[in-house]
């Protein structure tokens, strides 16, 4: 929900060194926000860190970069056929439409192109610069990252996580950037009033102290809405 990345290969590492004798421990990786970013063909976070054969299940969801619906579970033949056999969700499921189908494939045939690895770069860019911008303006008014896993101090308006500003300059980032706040009804209207459309996120979808707002990072006119957010964030306080 905070937009952090887990720590995949000391995931990996800490299974094996476990369970490697009893194999008894497997891993399921959610690719839903890394389908389309990661990789040199967008294959996502597992194959940018070549840990395909680490992993029992990948799980790809089309709603994102795909921009279309459903998904598709990546495993053995056997555990296909299992989950084919016992998964009631999934037995009793309507099936995709043939248009759904077409859209899929052709989305995911631009992930072999120059534009996505393009497009890749300058998500990146604009998460970085965003970031930087975000964590400057809390420090303008003295007002720190807040620590992973811990709730929003009742005095504080808004910050954002301490996890966001650890990835700016990291090779792998997340195109979700949460802006902790007490108050996310209210900053997400005054937020759209200057023309940015972001979601509220409250308690109980979130933990008490962990309320905040959300905004999607979309490529397309980066300057002018980097420039936008910059002449807006003095009016955040």
């Amino acid at each position: 929900m905070d937009g952090d990345l887990c720590p995949l290969k000391e995931i990996v590492s800490l299974v094996d060194s476990l369970f490697s004798k009893l194999n008894n421990a497997h891993i399921v990786v959610d690719e839903a926000h890394s389908t389309g970013l990661f990789e040199s063909s967008g294959r996502g976070l597992v194959c940018a860190q070549s840990l395909e054969d680490k992993v029992l299940i990948r799980l790809h969801t089309f709603g994102k970069a795909v921009a279309c619906s459903g998904a598709v579970a990546l495993l053995s033949p056997l555990l296909r056929e299992y989950l084919i056999n016992y998964a009631r969700p999934l037995i009793f499921s309507t099936a995709m439409t043939r248009m759904n189908v077409i859209c899929i494939a052709t989305s995911i045939g631009q992930f072999q192109t120059k534009q996505r690895t393009l497009a890749a770069q300058q998500l990146k860019s604009l998460f970085q610069q965003l970031s930087l911008q975000l964590s400057q303006l809390i420090r303008r008014y003295k007002i720190e990252p807040l620590e992973n896993n811990t709730s929003r101090p009742l005095n504080v308006f808004l910050t954002i996580p301490k996890s966001t500003i650890e990835l700016i300059n990291e090779e792998f980032f997340s195109p979700i950037i949460p802006i902790l706040t007490s108050h996310p009804r209210d900053l997400a209207r005054f937020l759209y009033s200057k023309g940015f459309l972001v979601r509220p996120i409250g308690t109980p979808t979130v933990p008490s102290g962990r309320e905040q707002c959300k905004g999607i990072l979309q490529i397309g006119k980066i300057d002018s809405s980097l420039k936008k957010t910059h002449q807006q964030q003095s009016e955040l306080h």
